[in-house]
C-alpha cells in the first residue's frame, strides 16, 4: 500500500497525507520493500521521483491488489450487512418440517439476498467441520464456544387411533399401558419408559409392543393403521387430533419431554443477517407455544 499510494501519488509527501501516517515511515516502509525484493523502485532526486523499469511493472501487480482488497471489503461488508451470503440451519427432519415451511418466506422477506439451506438430520451437526449457523437441538448441551438458548421443551402425547381404540378399551390408570399393544422406539429403549406428571405425582410405566420404529413420521403412520398407541411430539399429530383421525389419551397428565434449544457459535462480531435470523427463529417459537410446554 505504501509503495502503490507513492507510486499514484507521485510524492511521499502526499502519499503519506493520503495514508495519514508521516513521510519517514512511508520511506521506511518503501526501502524495505526494495530490500526485500532486491531491487530499486522509484528514481529519487531533491525535485523528482519516477518509476524505475521495475517500479512500473510493481505498479501494474499493485493495482490489482488493491482493486481485490477493495473487492473483499466490499463483499465482507456486504455479508455482514445482511445483503449476501449463505445461512445454514440444522434442525430434527421432523421438527424442521413444522417450523420451515412458515419461517423460510419471512426470512426471505427480511433478507432476499442471502441464501438459506436447510439441513435435515437427527445426528448433531459440527458447527466447523459442517459450516453450521444455527442448530435446534432436542437435547442438553454445553461447549464453551456455543450459545444455547432454551426454547421450551416438545410437548408430547399419547395417542391412539379409534380403529385400535374399537378393539381395546383403555384403563383410565396410566400405569396400566404396560397391558395393552404400543409402538416402540427403537432408536433408545430408556424411551419406552413413559412418565406422566400429574399434581398427585408422576407415573412411570415401561411400555411394550411387537412393532418399532426409529422415526416419528412412521409412528404416526402405524399408530393410524391402529397397530397401537404411541408416544409422540404434538406436533406431528396435532392435525390429527383436530380431525378425530387420532384420539388422545391421558389428556389430564402431562408427558415428560425433551428439551429444545437453538443452539450457535459464541461470536462477538455477529453479523446483521445472524442477529435477523436468531430473531425470526425466536418469534417462532413465541408465536407457537402451543406445541412446547
Amino acid at each position: 500500500m505504501a509503495f502503490h499510494m507513492v507510486a499514484t501519488e507521485g510524492s511521499f509527501t502526499r502519499a503519506a497525507e493520503t495514508l495519514g501516517t508521516s513521510k519517514a515511515m512511508l520511506s521506511k516502509q518503501v526501502k524495505r520493500l526494495e530490500t526485500y525484493m532486491k531491487t530499486q523502485l522509484f528514481h529519487r532526486t531533491t525535485r523528482t521521483l519516477s518509476l524505475t523499469e521495475n517500479g512500473f511493472a510493481l505498479l501494474n501487480y499493485s493495482r490489482k491488489i488493491i482493486d481485490l482488497s477493495n473487492e473483499a471489503s466490499r463483499r465482507l461488508r456486504d455479508v455482514s450487512q445482511g445483503s449476501s451470503g449463505l445461512m445454514r440451519i440444522s434442525a430434527p427432519v421432523s421438527l424442521g418440517e413444522l417450523i420451515f415451511p412458515s419461517l423460510l418466506p419471512t426470512i426471505r422477506a427480511k433478507l432476499p439476498e442471502v441464501h438459506v439451506e436447510i439441513d435435515l438430520s437427527n445426528e448433531n451437526r459440527d458447527f466447523g467441520r459442517d459450516n453450521v449457523d444455527f442448530a435446534l437441538r432436542a437435547t442438553e448441551e454445553e461447549h464453551p464456544d456455543l450459545i444455547v438458548r432454551r426454547v421450551g421443551r416438545i410437548k408430547d402425547v399419547i395417542c391412539a387411533s379409534p380403529k385400535f381404540l374399537q378393539t381395546t378399551k383403555i384403563d383410565k390408570d396410566p400405569a396400566k399401558m404396560i397391558q395393552y399393544e404400543c409402538i416402540m422406539h427403537s432408536l433408545q429403549e430408556s424411551w419406552n419408559q413413559w412418565t406422566l406428571n400429574s399434581f398427585d405425582g408422576d407415573i412411570r410405566v415401561e411400555v411394550k409392543g411387537k412393532t418399532s420404529t426409529n422415526q416419528y413420521p412412521m409412528a404416526r403412520l402405524l399408530c393410524l393403521e391402529g397397530m397401537g398407541a404411541v408416544r409422540i411430539p404434538y406436533y406431528m399429530v396435532a392435525e390429527d387430533l383436530e380431525k378425530k383421525d387420532l384420539v388422545e389419551l391421558f389428556p389430564e397428565y402431562k408427558i415428560s419431554t425433551h428439551p429444545l434449544n437453538l443452539v450457535y457459535l459464541r461470536n462477538e462480531y455477529a453479523t446483521h443477517k445472524h442477529k435477523v435470523v436468531k430473531d425470526l427463529i425466536l418469534g417462532w417459537f413465541a408465536e407457537n407455544k402451543k406445541y412446547f410446554i
